[in-house]
């Protein structure tokens, strides 16, 4: 049995179950993505609370909307956050120039910030 793709939001994915149509949020980075079905595997089966075992979420392309000023069809487009190399988080900050000076101050060349952009919010990851 599977859940039924309802969306995505700031990593998690929104699955609705196909049985009593509770929707049950999961973290993106712990499916699994296999392109070619267009379906996020759980690494475990899942239950839901009406008893229902789902083993995958379908995922549902984007929808077409319509332009109801000239009638053309666009799709919503993709979103560019930056996400988490390690654990594919998109909770991430981005490392101020005040943060990256005083550790520049106080450890010189070794700080951790100086060189790097992003920090996770997740799993503490700098890049």
């Amino acid at each position: 049995m599977h859940m039924n793709y309802v969306k995505e939001e700031d990593g998690w994915i929104f699955g609705e179950c196909s049985e009593c149509n509770m929707i049950m949020k999961f973290r993106k980075n712990t499916l699994r993505y296999e392109a070619k079905m267009g379906t996020y595997f759980f690494r475990e089966d899942v239950q839901c609370f009406c008893g229902a075992v789902h083993k995958f979420i379908a995922y549902a392309p984007i929808e077409k909307k319509e332009n109801n000023i000239t009638g053309l069809n666009y799709s919503t487009p993709a979103r560019n956050v930056p996400h988490c190399p390690t654990c594919g988080s998109e909770n991430v900050t981005k490392i101020s120039l005040g943060s990256k000076a005083v550790g520049g101050a106080m450890f010189g060349i070794f700080s951790s910030n100086i060189r790097k952009s992003y920090k996770c919010n997740n799993c503490g990851y700098k890049w």
